[in-house]
């Protein structure tokens, strides 16, 4: 089986795909053709922005050679962008694989739903999220997807998944002596969301508060300190940002801390490390022994493979099936 790839070269998610290209040969027989999309091809896979920037004529071409298309979204939110909604109807679109997605689907269909963490903000503070002229182009860019279309969409791989956390320092040895109760280090200041700003500058002010915690705003460290400060956290605290899920709820867990979250139920991806929010409220644990191995299958070159060759085979054998013999 042969795939046409197209994607941002600078893209996060696309460097996955081509991180697995080798793998996917070995061990799928898929062959990925990174860069190249033509009518010998059984599927083509493209990222949402080239998609776009094409104006869909990538689409109108995958019609005419009768080819199946997916769609890689790669966004920080289980929202579907502008872009996606805007092709996802498309009969030659069969997939869309999103980093990790709302539940149920049917909240895709209700403006603003899919944000729910910034909509949980606004219930806590009392504040709207957005002024009347954001919500009104919310309202514009926003069209209803039947069923059909919402089934299209599934998730792939994960934040863990990522070059930043597979090229990690895992190497470095877990403190036994965790010095800090909880910590905190990343960014506060959210230029377009007032709520998430002060969602995060509120968390370092109470972290700092607390004796035996540590809080600091921005990025004070390098990448290898960064780590290593995390090795002698009992805890570490992710707040939301843009999205709810990020590299700092699996970089926690690989460095054997308690992952401590705002409670994020309706997320689904597939690690399931988010399941445990349904149980234990707002606080997100783990076991070191357990949760930390079970990470390390999950960020491999194969685990990924596994995932994205069944949804590509999936992709294809669900376009072979309703197209004329």
């Amino acid at each position: 089986m042969i795939v046409g790839f197209m994607a941002d070269p600078g893209d996060s998610q696309a460097e996955v795909v081509r991180w697995v290209a080798d793998y996917m040969k070995v061990l799928t027989g898929i062959e990925i053709q990174d860069g190249s999309l033509h009518g010998e091809q059984d599927l083509w896979l493209v990222q949402q922005t080239v998609l776009h920037e094409g104006k869909g004529k990538i689409l109108e071409q995958a019609k005419a050679h009768g080819l199946p298309v997916v769609i890689l979204e790669r966004i920080d939110g289980c929202q579907l962008t502008v872009k996606t909604r805007r092709y996802i109807n498309h009969p030659n679109v069969v997939t869309v694989i999103k980093n990790y997605d709302t539940q149920p689907h049917s909240c895709h269909n209700q403006i603003g739903v899919s944000r729910r963490h910034v909509h949980a903000l606004e219930w806590i503070w009392g504040e709207k999220a957005f002024e009347k002229q954001q919500m009104a182009k919310l309202v514009s860019d926003h069209k209803q997807l039947s069923g059909r279309a919402l089934r299209k969409v599934v998730t792939g791989f994960t934040f863990g998944s990522y070059k930043l956390v597979r090229e990690g320092c895992w190497s470095l040895p877990w403190n036994d002596e965790r010095t800090i109760r909880a910590g905190f280090w990343g960014t506060v200041d959210y230029d377009r969301e007032k709520l998430l700003t002060r969602h995060r500058t509120s968390l370092v002010d109470r972290l700092n508060a607390i004796e035996g915690c540590v809080a600091k705003s921005g990025r004070p460290y390098d990448r290898e300190t960064y780590i290593r400060m995390m090795t002698i956290c009992k805890a570490v605290v992710s707040p939301w940002g843009y999205g709810e899920s990020c590299y700092r709820d699996y970089e926690a867990l690989l460095c054997g801390a308690v992952l401590i979250k705002p409670e994020t139920p309706w997320i689904s991806e597939q690690s399931g490390i988010y399941e445990w929010a349904a149980k234990a409220g707002t606080i997100q644990w783990c076991r070191p022994d357990w949760k930390r191995n079970r990470l390390e299958d999950l960020i491999s070159g194969p685990a990924v493979v596994g995932r994205l060759g069944l949804l590509i085979k999936r992709a294809v054998n669900s376009w072979r099936c309703q197209s004329p013999a």
